[in-house]
């Protein structure tokens, strides 16, 4: 934890002004994906949340720090979970310093609010990725705390979780002013988000064959957060305003932010200026294989997806096309496509008995285009989409009893997925049809959902599937799952579902216990 917030001035000496204020909000946000911390939600969390699943893998062969988190090795001395646990405490440190600061600045009471909120929301959201990936943490909520401070029940975090989110959203606009940060419907989204997880984990069980209380859910009330789910994401669907974009694939590109902002409730935000500290870097797994340099692909693919992720597709989704791909050519007749008058290179068709099998979710556009490093990305990267609120309405309206409304939220989603195919609705929602609705749901997120920001882990654990579902991965069927998978079979445990508290953490906190089998 930080003693005092990176790029703060001494605090007894700041927050005197509006500017002061608005600064420190830049300070909160710039956690998001600060270099100083491995771009943290711009780059190292894609790697420790989307590996060790059926979607995707460690790639055979890479060894280093990121490695682990694809091949289910993972242990309480990794550098990569110390430096999260110690950036996201940072950012919960950051916001406590401007929340308990703002009140004494006279500037325009709005404003004030406003930022106040935004604080709030994002000390809110990083305590829930403390929470989702380790279990029961230390809370703070003043700034500069104990270093000794002992973790909390998961009730009680996820009271204060609730609370930051709630208060919020209650302060916040309906959309920012500064597009891409926090509004109202964000801070509503996570609400949602939180209780569906707390709901489900309640519903199976989650923890409960381990021995550490501090992690169990069986406080939880599943009915009544269901209701919380379903009255939330109704709200959002009927008044945010926000939708679902026409074309899929324009959500994860560097240059049609237009487009995102029309169904993204909440983003990290990549920078276009060469020198900022702040920027997202997706080249060593999420972009379509090929020379980043003159490409603008991923040349190293550490992780790789499964055949499972790519099976789960109809030929005519589209998405199917855009998630998972082959290499992009080389040469000089490499073909190119044109999108809103940007060109980028456009890999071949995947296929999952070669090597060139990989994950194509984001899109950097031609190099010589850029003007900040071919390695970085000046794009927005998506954290809570209006999809995923559908699938969430969906999810509440199951466990409330209204099946028939719960497949009917499918319906959008679909069709978006067969954007200019001559594929008709039935035949996508004959090849989809699954007598368990919760086996369609959560094959229906990883279409998509997948590689975004953990998604896959989180649905997998909170419905208790992540165990037995690696377990029975077959290594056969394709080429990552005979010359990758066997590595995640060998080292994947039961008790993973929790990231083990970091080693440096426990010898400089005596008062903090390990997770179970760590």
């Amino acid at each position: 934890m930080e003693a005092k917030p990176y790029s703060f001035i001494e605090t007894e000496k700041f927050y005197k002004t509006a500017a002061d204020a608005e600064s420190a909000l830049v300070g909160c946000y710039n956690m998001l994906n600060s270099s100083a911390y491995g771009r943290m939600f711009g780059e190292t969390v894609l790697y420790l949340l989307n590996g060790s699943n059926d979607e995707c893998i460690t790639r055979s062969g890479v060894a280093n720090s990121i490695s682990p988190f694809g091949s289910g090795s993972y242990t309480a001395s990794e550098t990569e979970l110390k430096n999260i646990w110690e950036a996201l405490y940072a950012g919960v440190n950051r916001c406590n310093h401007l929340i308990e600061k703002i009140d004494a600045i006279e500037m325009n009471a709005g404003r004030k609010s406003e930022i106040k909120g935004e604080a709030l929301f994002l000390r809110g959201f990083y305590e829930m990725y403390l929470a989702l990936m380790f279990g029961a943490v230390p809370v703070n909520t003043e700034p500069d705390p104990d270093f000794f401070t002992p973790r909390l029940s998961l009730q009680e975090v996820y009271d204060q979780i609730l609370s930051d989110f709630s208060t919020s959203a209650n302060m916040l606009p309906n959309r920012a002013a500064i597009a891409g940060r926090a509004n109202k419907w964000s801070a509503e989204g996570m609400r949602a988000k939180v209780y569906a997880y707390l709901a489900s984990c309640k519903t199976n069980n989650v923890g409960s064959d381990l021995e550490l209380e501090l992690n169990h859910f069986s406080w939880a009330n599943a009915s009544v957060m269901y209701d919380s789910v379903d009255q939330i994401t109704t709200r959002i669907i009927s008044q945010s305003g926000f939708k679902l974009t026409d074309q899929y694939n324009y959500l994860f590109r560097e240059t049609t932010r237009p487009w995102q902002y029309e169904e993204c409730l909440f983003t990290v935000e990549g920078s276009s200026t060469a020198t900022n500290s702040v920027g997202n870097r997706l080249n060593q797994a999420w972009l379509p294989q090929g020379n980043v340099n003159t490409r603008g692909g991923s040349g190293s693919k550490w992780f790789v997806p499964t055949a499972e992720v790519y099976k789960r597709y109809h030929a005519s989704d589209v998405r199917r096309n855009h998630n998972l791909t082959g290499s992009i050519p080389g040469g000089d007749n490499a073909p190119v496509e044109i999108i809103e008058n940007v060109r980028y290179y456009v890999p071949a068709t995947a296929n999952i008995t070669t090597n060139a099998y990989g994950i194509g979710k984001y899109r950097y556009r031609d190099p010589v285009l850029k003007e900040i490093s071919p390695f970085m990305s000046d794009g927005a990267i998506p954290l809570l989409r209006y999809a995923d609120i559908l699938l969430l309405n969906a999810e509440a309206m199951y466990y409330k009893g209204d099946e028939a409304g719960a497949r009917a939220m499918f319906v959008p989603i679909r069709q978006r997925a067969l954007y200019g195919t001559t594929t008709d609705l039935a035949t996508l929602t004959t090849a989809y049809q699954k007598a368990d609705f919760v086996e369609e749901l959560l094959d229906e997120r990883s279409r998509e959902l997948c590689f975004e920001v953990g998604i896959r882990r989180f649905d997998m654990i909170r419905f208790g599937k992540l165990n037995s579902t690696i377990t029975s991965l077959p290594i056969t069927g394709g080429f990552h799952n005979i010359n990758s998978l066997p590595i995640l079979k060998t080292n994947w445990q039961p008790y993973k579902i929790w990231f083990p508290i970091p080693t440096a953490e426990l010898d400089l906190n005596k008062n903090l216990v390990q997770n179970d089998g760590y």
